[in-house]
């Protein structure tokens, strides 16, 4: 009998030792993903693979630097790889559960498998065959919370899923709710946060999503960063925290921190990344733009152009380059308007370039257009002052209602800023009844620069009304970076009124 127990006791401190070697195994090789070192990574993870080649860790984690790779350069073998590997893991974890249903470890790379399945049938917008994967995830991962509600890696799919699903088109949300998804942002930030702060294997992938969330939904930049200073410099090769961490830094008009970001994006080159590579230089362009740097601009744009390999921005990127072109006496900038209309125009930045170029194909650039721009890219950088003085003396004589309605704009939102909230409120109010096409996108944000101004005067009532005025104006370009602002100011007024 002592025998038998020692025995027993043996296997049992086996199987332990397997599993924590696994494991360590595993993480060491996540530590050289994230950090773009992808020959040790990939050493680690074939490691793993060899000693327990019956388990799925080592094909789930390869799946998941190849599909990474595959996002920055959309090379065709490393889709392959990724789903050879992804089929590889999602066969072996099958197999082990049909004898031992409550491995939840298993049932959890399984899950992350299906997710990495919808993440990369996604690539190219909402896709009806990764609904399945979606309800197939799902189910493992509210599986394990049920059972374990301590496995907190299993927290980041559902959170995930949340958030993605509150912003599919109708179409697709049909679909999804005939097979029985819903979403709750809310709990979908509880969820990713839970990871981040708890997580074992997912616990950086949380905090890069959860970065994104924070600026994109929420606009809480100064979040965002941390979190994402904080994977920078824990993974100091990783490119795209590094591009993440330089466009949330232009959204806080941080601009020199931005650039920064960017050269260590630039410096790295990583050759598994060439499309980030090349949003690194859009965003230069950006910058430059932005400081009405026009001539130190073009470069950044032309080496955009040149590496991109997707339409994605190329619209804006063009109407930019024609600007600066233009304003630099140019004469070949009518080509880069003719350009604009190849961007894709799903995108909110080369629908409204491609609004602009042709309205200015057809009317041509005059110094009145000239000086909103000028006068918009002070107010982007947050010199509300100058933007503001640039624009009072000279908006009742501007001819052009487009130009107008920008500039009636720029003084509202600039009065805002500068706690002129009686001014914020005259100036923006002068937008709601004009008939405007390619500024049409002003006229729920003045809407809701009026909502915001209330709110600081304690006026909450009017605060709602304005808000609900410009949430119902939303329709235009630039949707997508109002809502965030909008949420926002929602929560703000909970228990207000």
């Amino acid at each position: 009998m002592k025998v038998k127990f020692v025995l027993i006791f043996c296997m049992f401190s086996y199987i332990g030792f397997a599993q924590n070697q696994l494991e360590s195994t595993i993480l060491k090789g996540l530590d050289y993903f994230h950090n773009f070192q992808f020959e040790k990574a990939e050493k680690q993870f074939d490691d793993a693979i060899k000693k327990y080649p019956a388990q799925p860790h080592g094909y789930h984690f390869l799946a998941q630097m190849y599909l990474w790779q595959y996002m920055g350069s959309k090379d065709k073998d490393d889709f392959y790889e990724f789903n050879k590997n992804s089929n590889l893991s999602i066969d072996k974890a099958e197999i082990i559960l049909e004898d031992a249903n409550n491995n939840y470890e298993v049932k959890y790379i399984l899950g992350s498998a299906h997710l990495l399945r919808v993440l990369a049938y996604t690539q190219q917008g909402p896709n009806f065959d990764a609904i399945s994967d979606t309800k197939i995830a799902t189910k493992y991962f509210e599986e394990i919370i049920e059972a374990k509600p301590n496995f907190n890696d299993a927290y980041l799919g559902l959170g995930i899923f949340d958030y993605a699903l509150s912003y599919v088109p109708g179409l697709f949300k049909w679909g999804l709710a005939m097979i029985g998804l819903s979403a709750d942002k809310d709990r979908g930030l509880d969820y990713i946060t839970r990871t981040y702060k708890k997580g074992k294997y997912s616990k950086t992938q949380a905090g890069f999503h959860l970065s994104n969330i924070y600026a994109d939904y929420h606009a809480n930049y100064s979040e965002a960063i941390k979190i994402l200073k904080n994977l920078t410099d824990k993974y100091p090769n990783n490119s795209v925290f590094h591009y993440q961490l330089g466009s949330i830094y232009i959204k806080s008009k941080k601009l020199s921190d931005a650039e920064n970001s960017l050269n260590k994006v630039i410096k790295l080159n990583n050759p598994k990344f060439i499309q980030t590579n090349a949003y690194a230089y859009f965003l230069k362009g950006q910058i430059a733009f932005m400081k009405n740097q026009f001539e130190n601009a073009i470069p950044h744009y032309e080496t955009f152009l040149d590496m991109s390999l997707e339409q994605n921005y190329t619209g804006i990127a063009n109407y930019r380059l024609a600007i600066c072109k233009y304003i630099s006496d140019d004469e070949h900038y009518l080509e880069n308007l003719n350009l604009v209309a190849r961007g894709n125009l799903d995108i909110s930045d080369d629908y409204y370039a491609n609004v602009k170029a042709d309205y200015f194909l057809e009317k041509g650039i005059d110094e009145e257009d000239i000086l909103l721009i000028e006068t918009h890219n002070i107010f982007e950088m947050g010199k509300y002052k100058d933007a503001y003085n640039s624009l009072i003396e000279k908006v009742d004589s501007l001819s052009g209602k487009e130009n107008k309605a920008l500039a009636y704009f720029i003084l509202g939102e600039s009065s805002f800023q500068m706690k002129k909230y009686d001014d914020a409120i005259a100036h923006s109010s002068k937008l709601l009844n004009v008939d405007v096409q390619t500024e049409s996108w002003v006229i729920p944000f003045a809407a809701f620069t009026i909502a915001k101004t209330y709110f600081e005067k304690k006026e909450y009532e009017k605060c709602k009304d304005w808000l609900a005025l410009s949430e119902r104006n939303n329709n235009h370009t630039y949707k997508e970076k109002l809502e965030p602002h909008i949420l926002n100011l929602k929560h703000k007024l909970e228990g207000k009124i």
